[in-house]
């Protein structure tokens, strides 16, 4: 599968992805769907792509005008694919990337971000990616890392049932495209 920038001033530019069967780079059509949802909110916003594998997310972004995007990746085929994908779009003064653990990362910004877009790799054990999903909420909501107009996309596999434990956001929309269900976070 060929993955491309599906809109913006970089559309269909082909991006790198990982290989390994941890990272999947997310559907074409998800993106869409983020991108027709904040598309009043991208210009000039911070974007932060955690688990961000092939960068897609945060490159989307830059292309529909954000002014800068922050990936995070604990994996190293993914940072190297991130970074390629960065030189390749000529957007290096726009991005900082960041190997290592999502939380710890986040426990350490000190900057509010007008999206954010979490993507956990999607295991086997759901009680696991639940409580990694809620403690990204918790410290983005206990650290004020979203703005508060921002707008937090979380994207895992399509079930039933959700329970994250909010503080100061709420589910504003949640829909399923393909397998994935996407969900959209705003403050009350």
């Amino acid at each position: 599968m060929t993955l491309r920038i599906a809109g913006g001033s970089f559309r269909g530019r082909i991006l790198q992805s990982p290989k390994s069967r941890t990272t999947r780079p997310t559907l074409g059509a998800v993106r869409t769907a983020v991108f027709n949802i904040c598309q009043t909110r991208i210009e000039d916003a911070l974007f932060l792509d955690l688990f961000a594998g092939s960068g897609a997310m945060g490159l989307e972004a830059l292309s529909r005008g954000a002014k800068s995007a922050l990936f995070i990746d604990r994996d190293q085929e993914a940072i190297s694919c991130i970074v390629k994908n960065i030189e390749s779009l000529g957007v290096e003064d726009k991005t900082l990337v960041l190997k290592g653990d999502a939380l710890s990362h986040l426990r350490r910004l000190n900057k509010k971000f007008g999206i954010i877009y979490i993507d956990p790799p999607y295991v086997t054990n759901r009680n696991q990616a639940n409580a990694l999903i809620d403690q990204c909420i918790e410290t983005i909501e206990d650290r004020e890392l979203l703005e508060e107009d921002g707008i937090l996309f979380i994207e895992e596999p399509y079930t039933k049932e959700k329970l994250y434990t909010l503080k100061k956001l709420r589910v504003k929309d949640k829909r399923r495209i393909g397998g994935s269900e996407l969900h959209q976070l705003t403050y009350y």
